[in-house]
């Protein structure tokens, strides 16, 4: 939904899945589900490797928690200054984002402006009942008609 969202709203997006992440100099690491770069997409293209001793990190990780519950991971996206965090508990979709040096849930998100965890939710639950095409073509339909996100 995210990249369907892009291409509608003219955001750039570059989504590089599951990826290790690690910055040498603090001795942190870790692995995302999912990662992407809205902001900062202009400076990841065409990158093979993304090395955050100098790269920027991903503006937003995404945790899918249904077996294991991540939120002991957040001290080490916030040392790795990963400003946006989604984690999804196969029911819900939640939204943190980084304040000083903790995570604060919100309702939105701030690379992806207007889209909610609400509505993520709701495409998600659809997907699930229907199909993942017949919640991409509704979300899309919902994009392109201004309404509520």
């Amino acid at each position: 939904m995210r990249s369907t969202f892009t291409e509608e709203t003219s955001l750039p997006l570059e989504k590089l899945g599951s990826t290790a992440w690690k910055r040498r100099r603090i001795q942190k690491g870790i692995e995302a589900d999912a990662c992407f770069y809205v902001a900062n997409a202009h400076r990841i293209v065409g990158k093979r490797k993304i090395d955050l001793e100098s790269d920027p990190p991903p503006d937003i990780a995404v945790e899918i928690d249904t077996t294991n519950e991540s939120s002991s991971k957040f001290p080490i996206y916030a040392a790795l200054g990963v400003p946006e965090i989604w984690v999804y508990d196969g029911k819900q979709v939640e939204i943190y984002c980084l304040k000083d040096d903790s995570y604060i849930k919100t309702d939105t998100s701030n690379f992806l402006v207007g889209l909610s965890s609400s509505v993520l939710t709701e495409f998600l639950d659809i997907s699930k009942a229907q199909s993942q095409t017949a919640a991409l073509k509704l979300f899309r339909l919902r994009v392109r008609s201004g309404q509520a996100l």
